[in-house]
């Protein structure tokens, strides 16, 4: 974030149309609790801070994560997109209301918090899915792909990023 030219920067697991990305279930609390393959689906995306800022994904409802949210140790909060706010909660604000997420291992439940702008991840044609974002560090994964918005010529930061990169991480 520091190097000339670049303007935001952050992380997220499964960047658009890079391929597939993870989807699992979902229950919405105080909803039944649908068995085998009836249960609603809903893509998953885990989050570093900023990213929607980075990307420019607008924020329709309530907030985005903060700082706190991003500790390990703070209750499981979530961002969803429109869409899922819709699917979930069809005719009720998805705002402090709460869901259960199959990933991970703790499968807690987490708030709802923000409401976002729908993104498109496999095709611009199609249905959009929904969506709900985790922050990292409560939900880490092993990998990431590093999004950077730059001023000017984007191939600018490529070199020193890089080098910032290897001098933390030589291996």
């Amino acid at each position: 974030k520091t190097l000339p030219g670049v303007e935001a920067a952050s992380a997220i697991t499964y960047l658009p149309f890079t391929g597939p990305g993870a989807a699992t279930s979902y229950f919405v609390e105080g909803g039944p609790e649908a068995v085998g393959g009836e249960a609603e689906v809903t893509d998953v995306r885990m989050v570093a801070p900023e990213l929607f800022e980075t990307m420019r994904i607008p924020l329709k409802h309530g907030r985005l994560f903060d700082a706190n949210d991003h500790r390990a140790d703070a209750p499981l909060r979530f961002v969803v997109s429109e869409t899922m706010a819709r699917d979930a909660y069809p005719n009720d604000n998805p705002l402090g209301r709460r869901l259960r997420v199959r990933m991970g291992e703790g499968r807690e439940w987490g708030e709802i918090i923000g409401v976002v702008g729908d993104i498109r991840t496999a095709s611009l044609a199609g249905q959009v899915r929904p969506m709900v974002y985790y922050p990292m560090a409560k939900l880490p994964f092993g990998w990431g792909t590093l999004v950077i918005r730059t001023q000017g010529d984007p191939n600018a930061p490529v070199q020193p990023m890089l080098a910032a990169i290897r001098e933390r991480h030589p291996d």
